[in-house]
């Protein structure tokens, strides 16, 4: 007997669906249901959907299924039995007017004679189209007159002749709207008294919303009103009412899509970086800040701490030959020549020459080697963890290297010198030999200065083993902060690097 039933549910199955069109996916979702007078559908919380489109089926005001009216896709449709679909003819479905075109499609948002067709295709009752405009008749059959309707969803205006307003810009009761060359209320921003609102073409005004207008996200508050000056969820909205990005507000930072992120998720081209408070030495941000690492000319800080504290400012340096053979970039010594040490401090932190920094190294240490000695016992002296100096310039010889927070410890020490703070805020200096009495002009490789306020100098490096690399400082609001980036993909993301670090150090400490 199972069997046998198994037998007869099929063919039942699929007859219903071949005379009827319901998909199995509708039966076994229990969505669409069958009854004596036909189809009807039912939402998941057992509602009865009723005139209105479901899918491509189309149920009336009982909610039954009209099966001969369609939405195919490309508009709407009625099949007349055996005779196919209307065509050039009114036809009444569901209490509503239809035009079917001589295509066999229903008009939508158009005129038909003197009859206008929403974007349903429903006749609009009312309305009227006349050699001098759309009127509109109310129930009483009067034209409506200085009076607001909404057709096709969208608003319009007729005014005191009982005419719709077309391709104007008109105050009703104290506010300015437009409209376009069908009489349709353009949406846009509209000023009351205590504010901006947007009003949406149904002539409804956006609350609790956001916005986007000419290419800037607004937001509109409970009450309709354009928000300023204020954060809502993690965006903030400016003084203009647009959303603020790639800036701090208050303590607050917010990317370049203008969502509020914490110092831990800062976007940094830097594989390693740090931001200190330069009075206490306390880390604000790091990021991979004690990895050791190839740091370039950023070592000529150590260089320059030094030169400053075991030599004398007119003591006078000898060249060496290999000195004067160090590679680019250089300022071209030659063998022999004498310079005086305040001259080779500026050349050695303004353009950070290579064949500078050996001869600081040999004057006040005999050698390279004794300097690189030098150099690390005062590294551990600051509290520098992750260094080896082995040369006084950062040309990579053996593991010559360094990381982001023993070189802001560095940059924090040097920059209680008083020279060495002037050295860096330096552009240019021009100076000459001792000897044959050689003219030079130095410049600065330090791009951030002047563009930021407070911004105090640092020392740039660069090796295609180290990447681009900063160690800078900026003091802001009473309090000095000292930033390095090491690693960088360029000399762009160095600087946008250290900006942003720098200004997340003021806005938050």
């Amino acid at each position: 007997m199972k069997n046998v039933k198994k037998r007869l549910f099929i063919p039942l199955t699929l007859i219903l669906i071949l005379l009827f069109g319901i998909s199995p996916v509708f039966q076994a979702d229990a969505a669409w249901k069958h009854k004596s007078t036909g189809w009807y559908y039912y939402t998941k919380s057992g509602r009865l959907q009723k005139s209105r489109w479901v899918g491509d089926r189309y149920v009336n005001s009982k909610g039954r299924w009209i099966v001969s009216f369609k939405n195919t896709g490309k508009g709407y449709r009625y099949k007349n039995g055996s005779k196919g679909y209307l065509k050039s003819q009114w036809k009444t479905i569901d209490g509503n007017r239809y035009y079917f075109n001589r295509k066999g499609y229903a008009v939508t948002q158009s005129w038909v004679g003197s009859h206008y067709l929403e974007a349903s295709g429903k006749y609009v009752k009312g309305l009227v189209k006349t050699s001098k405009g759309w009127r509109f008749r109310d129930e009483k059959n009067q034209y409506i007159t200085n009076k607001w309707k909404t057709i096709n969803n969208k608003r319009c205006y007729f005014d005191k002749n009982g005419y719709a307003v077309k391709n104007k810009r008109i105050t009703i009761n104290g506010i300015k709207y437009s409209f376009d060359k069908y009489g349709f209320m353009k949406p846009g921003m509209r000023t009351g008294d205590k504010g901006k609102k947007y009003q949406n073409q149904s002539g409804s005004y956006l609350k609790n919303s956001w916005k986007k207008v000419s290419g800037k996200w607004y937001y509109f508050g409970s009450n309709g009103y354009m928000v300023k000056n204020k954060w809502v969820g993690d965006y903030y909205l400016g003084s203009n009412g647009a959303m603020v990005k790639s800036t701090f507000i208050g303590s607050k930072f917010v990317d370049a899509s203008g969502k509020k992120v914490s110092a831990s998720a800062l976007s940094l081209s830097a594989p390693s970086a740090v931001l200190i408070d330069a009075k206490t030495g306390k880390v604000i941000y790091q990021k991979n800040a004690n990895q050791n690492r190839p740091n370039a000319s950023t070592t000529k800080i150590m260089t320059a701490i030094l030169a400053l504290e075991y030599a004398g400012l007119n003591d006078s340096v000898s060249v060496s030959a290999y000195a004067a053979g160090q590679e680019e970039v250089k300022l071209y010594m030659n063998p022999g020549e004498v310079y005086r040490m305040q001259d080779l401090l500026y050349a050695l932190l303004l353009p950070s020459y290579n064949d500078v920094a050996v001869a600081i190294a040999e004057h006040i240490s005999g050698s390279v080697q004794n300097f690189a000695d030098l150099m690390n016992q005062k590294a551990r002296e600051l509290g520098c963890k992750n260094t080896t100096f082995v040369t006084p310039n950062g040309l990579e010889m053996g593991n010559h290297g360094s990381s982001a927070l023993d070189l802001a410890k560095m940059l924090r020490y040097a920059m209680k010198k008083d020279l060495f703070r002037q050295i860096i805020q330096t552009r240019a200096y021009s100076f000459s030999s001792l000897s044959g009495g050689r003219g030079f002009t130095v410049y600065s490789t330090d791009d951030m200065l002047g563009q930021m306020s407070g911004f105090l100098g640092g020392k740039t490096g660069w090796t295609t083993l180290a990447g681009h690399c900063f160690a800078g400082a900026m003091s802001k609001n009473g309090k000095t902060y000292i930033s390095v980036v090491l690693g960088c993909p360029s000399s762009e993301s160095r600087w946008r690097d250290t900006k942003t670090l720098l200004n997340y150090g003021a806005a938050n400490y």
